[in-house]
């Protein structure tokens, strides 16, 4: 009976300390479970964007919101443009995601997306967001560029004389539309005094392939030549909603006679023989190599334009675009001595509608360009002295060396003048 009475008490003990390790086991398992299943989740919201502009503009920007619906952070690693026509779209700096960001479960943050393209037509493009979380969705990126209004104007300057008092007679500028949607918001206005419209087809608008005529005079009140203005033509073209022709004039005396004519007169201006819209000096020149049709060749208005990101050891790319005249011929060429760096040797491309054109889409993959690359872009136009860039990629974190020259009617490589 002692005995007994002894162990009753010690076996209770021993009962509720069992039962209390147990349930600390319990507790710790439960916790261990519940920090195994802690994890972010990534959601974003659209997955789809859709964009309309015109080639050669930037549309609106829009947004996608990443949040994160698990109970753990969120870190976003990387935010990346992808797919065949990625230099299409832009990432803005307005978004609040960032590459290092990192988002506490309920949090959100945004990233910003704009459209730019340099080509009329529909562009597809993936935005990437690579995070901690199992899985992250991509945002699909559409984008339809329509066509756009291209404004020229010839010629690009007019000479006037006439006497004190007297109205000067009219020259007469054309304005063309050569791309292929209406030019609208139509403006020409003289910016200057002495000189003033004093006719004009040109309406608020003007449809592909037409153009319109506007004729200034010149009116000085003093005899001398130091008159100067601005006739200035607006419109609707996204890459040159003004264009600017200088006009000059020489005020002379009232019943002045001209002056005789020298022993060895220079020759009367022939026929505009270089197409640059205007009868001048320029289309007398002699027939000597160089010239065509014996008159002096206009220098082609090209502008070749690169964007790129670089490193210690690459140059990456990003775009090459060429804003030239239509008809213009553009000539590509990829040169280097390592293997592989050059998906192409050259291409060619003929300017047709429009007046901007990438050459981006002729370098395959990620476009990563070794240091000793050669890129060579060359447009030429019959009658025109043509445009020459080269550029070879260096190392340094170095942007490519940029060489401009111009060419002959023949296409030699020159100086420009």
């Amino acid at each position: 009976m002692t005995f007994n009475a002894y162990t009753a008490p010690t076996v209770d003990r021993a009962v509720r300390a069992l039962v209390a390790v147990t349930a600390a086991l319990v507790a710790v398992a439960t916790a261990g479970a519940t920090e195994a299943r802690a994890a972010p989740v990534a959601a974003v919201q659209p997955v789809s964007l859709g964009f309309t502009t015109m080639s050669g503009t930037t549309s609106e920007t829009k947004q996608v919101t990443v949040a994160n619906h698990g109970d753990a952070t969120l870190g976003i690693a990387i935010i990346r443009l992808a797919d065949a026509n990625a230099s299409s779209f832009s990432l803005s700096g307005t978004g609040s995601c960032t590459e290092g960001t990192l988002l506490a479960p309920s949090a959100s943050c945004t990233i910003a997306v704009h459209f730019a393209p340099q080509r009329q037509g529909t562009h597809n493009a993936t935005l990437r967001i690579e995070s901690n979380a199992r899985a992250t969705p991509d945002v699909s990126l559409v984008g339809v560029a329509t066509p756009a209004p291209v404004a020229r104007v010839r010629p690009a300057s007019l000479v006037f004389s006439a006497p004190t008092g007297t109205s000067s007679d009219g020259q007469k500028v054309t304005l063309s539309n050569e791309g292929g949607a209406t030019l609208g918001d139509i403006g020409v206005t003289v910016i200057g005094m002495n000189f003033a419209i004093t006719a004009s087809s040109c309406g608020a608008t003007l449809a592909p392939g037409d153009s319109c005529i506007v004729t200034t005079s010149f009116l000085p009140t003093a005899v001398g030549s130091g008159y100067s203005a601005t006739l200035r033509f607006s419109g609707n073209d996204p890459l040159s909603p003004t264009q600017d022709v200088a006009l000059s004039g020489t005020g002379t005396a009232v019943g002045q006679q001209s002056p005789p004519r020298p022993a060895d007169p220079t020759p009367t201006p022939a026929p505009d023989r270089d197409d640059d819209g205007v009868q001048d000096v320029l289309d007398s020149c002699p027939a000597v190599a160089g010239n065509r049709q014996n008159g002096c060749p206009s220098l082609l208005k090209a502008d070749i334009r690169g964007r790129w990101r670089v490193n210690d050891r690459l140059s990456q790319l990003v775009s090459l675009t060429v804003v030239a005249p239509t008809g213009s011929r553009i000539v590509l060429s990829c040169m280097s001595e390592k293997k592989g760096a050059c998906s192409f040797r050259q291409r060619i491309v003929r300017q047709t509608t429009r007046r901007i054109t990438s050459l981006t889409r002729n370098f395959k993959g990620r476009r990563l360009l070794p240091a000793g690359t050669t890129i060579v872009v060359s447009v030429t136009r019959s009658r025109y002295r043509g445009t020459y860039e080269r550029l070879l990629t260096r190392t340094e974190s170095r942007l490519p060396r940029v060489i401009n020259r111009c060419l002959n009617v023949e296409g030699r490589v020159q100086r420009c003048p």
